[in-house]
C-alpha cells in the first residue's frame, strides 16, 4: 500500500508539472486541504486551483523542473523532498520544498507544503 500511495503523489506532482490542472485535481479527493505554507490553507478542488492556477498558467512564469529527491511513506502518509524551478521572465529559482501528503482510499486528503519564502522572493517580486 505505501508503494501505492507513493505513486499516487509522484504521479499527481508529474501532471502539475506537466501544467494539468485538470488531471491534477483528479488524485485529490473533493475535500483535499492544500496547505501551501507559509500561505493559508485552501479546501476543494476549486480551492487548489484557485491558488495554483494563477502560478502554472502565469503568460511568462512555469514550473520548469521538478526532481523528487526522495519519497517514503508510512501507511497513508507520504513525505518527499524535492526541488522546484520556477522562472518568470529572466529569473529563475530553485526552490527546496517538502511535501506531506495523506492518501485515503486512492486519492489525496490533505496535501501541505513547506518551502522558505525568502528563497522565492526574487521571483515574487517579478509578479
Amino acid at each position: 500500500m505505501t508503494d501505492t500511495n507513493i505513486r499516487i503523489v509522484t504521479d499527481m506532482l508529474k501532471s502539475l508539472l506537466a501544467g494539468d490542472m485538470v488531471k491534477t485535481v483528479d488524485y485529490l479527493s473533493d475535500e483535499v486541504i492544500y496547505h501551501n505554507k507559509p500561505w493559508g490553507p485552501v479546501n476543494g478542488h476549486a480551492g487548489v486551483r484557485e491558488v495554483l492556477d494563477p502560478w502554472i498558467h502565469r503568460p511568462a512564469s512555469a514550473l520548469k523542473i521538478m526532481e523528487i529527491l526522495h519519497s517514503v511513506a508510512d501507511g497513508e502518509v507520504v513525505m518527499n523532498a524535492r526541488i522546484e524551478r520556477w522562472e518568470n521572465a529572466d529569473v529563475t529559482v530553485d526552490l527546496p520544498c517538502a511535501g506531506v501528503f495523506v492518501v485515503r482510499d486512492g486519492l489525496i486528503a490533505q496535501w501541505d507544503d513547506y518551502w522558505d519564502v525568502v528563497t522565492l522572493q526574487p521571483l515574487l517580486d517579478t509578479l
